[in-house]
């Protein structure tokens, strides 16, 4: 069953199960942020999953990092297949998601996009986030991740595979103190969350080092992590910084994220239903913003809770559909 939990065994330090679940917790506390303060309106609805996106945005960048630090140093490959591989994962699923919204809005709804709007797209290039006029506002992250992708073969070449996650750091903050043709609120995200990627990339390069025996065999161990982390995750999901600075929220985001890594790294059981969301979760951040603001309204003909679990049931069926889509298209 995909609402089961499984008792573990024997706990592994940020295995394929965990990342997975990892995935599926950054993938809610976006949609339900979404949902909890642009859609429904009662902020607390949701909380405090919807309270700690930025985490989640984090968590996506780091397990990005991770596994793919992990995978060059167990499988390492040439730049070139680096990217016809990588790249074509990114790029096929957007294509095909931005092309069928294209079209709906055409047909069904007369928006229209210029021609520059429909090439950065394609590319992968989107400068702005407008909630309700681009296409699909967060898409913003594409252009992040995509960036990391690009740059990820170039800066964990050779021996420089050891100090790359200073160098894409370095990199990336510099490029933010340029002058780009972004706007301001999506540059603002792009401080907010540019260590994520490295730090990940870092703990993938540390991991032979850690201890490698079972250290949560313990129950009152893992009591010593759950418990403060669930406290402190509490406590900090709300008082994120945000609307102070943004160096404060910068701190309290990759705070939160370390936070949910303890917790599920620390739990003694495994959720099938978030790793379920977590395989799925790529698709479902294509997908969820433009089916939940433009082509539904379960909000308004039904109780919240009630809309909120068919729109994840619905969501996670389109997002089956596509990656089953996906895959029979040849690379």
């Amino acid at each position: 069953m995909i609402a089961s939990a499984k008792l573990l065994v024997k706990h592994h330090f940020l295995d394929q199960n965990q990342t997975d679940e990892l995935k599926g917790v950054a993938i809610l506390t976006v949609i339900f942020s979404h949902i909890g303060f642009f859609i429904f309106d009662n902020q607390d609805f949701l909380k405090p999953m919807s309270w700690i996106s930025g985490a989640g945005v984090n968590l996506f960048l780091f397990v990005s990092g991770y596994g793919l630090t992990l995978s060059a140093i167990a499988r390492p490959m040439n730049i070139i297949n680096f990217y016809r591989k990588r790249l074509l994962r990114l790029f096929i699923p957007l294509w095909i998601t931005i092309t069928t919204f294209f079209l709906l809005d055409k047909f069904m709804l007369q928006r229209e996009y210029t021609q520059e709007y429909l090439v950065n797209s394609y590319l992968g290039f989107f400068p702005s986030a407008d909630l309700f006029k681009d296409l699909n506002s967060p898409l913003w992250y594409f252009t992040v991740i995509l960036f990391f992708y690009l740059i990820f073969p170039l800066a964990t070449w050779g021996i420089l595979r050891y100090a790359a996650p200073f160098i894409i750091a370095a990199i990336s903050k510099h490029i933010l103190t340029l002058r780009l043709e972004i706007k301001e609120d999506v540059l603002n995200l792009y401080h907010l969350h540019y260590l994520a990627f490295p730090l990940g990339m870092s703990l993938a390069l540390l991991k032979p080092t850690l201890p490698a025996f079972n250290i949560l065999k313990n129950p009152l161990t893992r009591l010593a992590i759950l418990v403060p982390s669930l406290v402190a995750l509490n406590y900090y999901a709300v008082n994120a910084g945000v609307g102070t600075t943004l160096y404060k929220e910068h701190i309290y985001a990759l705070l939160n994220m370390v936070l949910l890594i303890l917790i599920v790294w620390a739990l003694p059981y495994r959720f099938r239903l978030l790793s379920l969301f977590g395989k799925f979760s790529f698709e479902l951040y294509l997908i969820h913003w433009p089916i939940i603001t433009r082509y539904t309204d379960f909000y308004a003909t039904m109780p919240a809770v009630v809309a909120t679990v068919l729109y994840l049931v619905l969501l996670l069926g389109l997002s089956y559909l596509l990656q089953r889509l996906v895959r029979l298209i040849p690379t």
